[in-house]
C-alpha cells in the first residue's frame, strides 16, 4: 500500500449460533512494539452474520470490517481482531498492513545525479572544442 491509499481488512469468524450479542475489537501491533494496542471496537454487533444450517449444530459465520482511509506509514503493522461471543473470545490470525515510503528522495538524488553528470559531458565537449580550435591558431 502507498501513503494516502484506502483499505478495508476483514475479520471472519465462525461459530455456533447463540442468541447473545457480538463484541468486536481491532489491535494494531506496530512494528518494534511488544503488545498490540486497542484501536477500535464494535459493540453488540450480530447484524452481520449468516446463518448456515446443516448437519450438526447450526453455525453462523460473521465478517466485520474496518476501513482504513489516507493511509499514512503510522498505520503499518499487524492488525488483529477479537470477537467476544457465546461466551468466549475468539482472536483473528492478523493481518499485515506494509506501507510502502514514498521514494521522492532517491527521484531528486537520481535528477541531481544525472544533472552533474550531463554538465560534466557538455564540458569535455566544450574543451574539446577549444583545444581543437586553437590549435591551428597557435602554429
Amino acid at each position: 500500500m502507498q501513503p494516502g491509499d484506502s483499505v478495508t481488512l476483514q475479520c471472519s469468524v465462525h461459530t455456533e449460533t447463540c442468541a447473545g450479542e457480538h463484541s468486536v475489537y481491532w489491535f494494531r501491533q506496530a512494528s518494534g512494539e511488544s503488545l498490540p494496542g486497542i484501536i477500535y471496537t464494535h459493540g453488540n454487533r450480530s447484524d452481520q452474520c449468516e446463518r448456515s444450517s446443516g448437519a450438526g449444530s447450526p453455525t453462523q459465520s460473521c465478517v466485520y470490517k474496518l476501513p482504513k482511509r489516507n493511509l499514512s506509514r503510522s498505520d503499518a503493522g499487524t492488525y488483529y481482531c477479537a470477537v467476544a461471543t457465546c461466551g468466549e473470545i475468539l482472536f483473528g490470525n492478523g493481518t499485515v498492513l506494509d506501507i510502502a515510503e514514498n521514494d521522492y528522495k532517491m527521484q531528486v538524488g537520481v535528477l541531481v545525479l544525472l544533472s552533474v553528470i550531463r554538465t560534466g559531458v557538455l564540458l569535455c565537449m566544450l574543451l574539446i572544442c577549444v583545444l581543437f580550435y586553437c590549435k591551428p591558431m597557435s602554429c
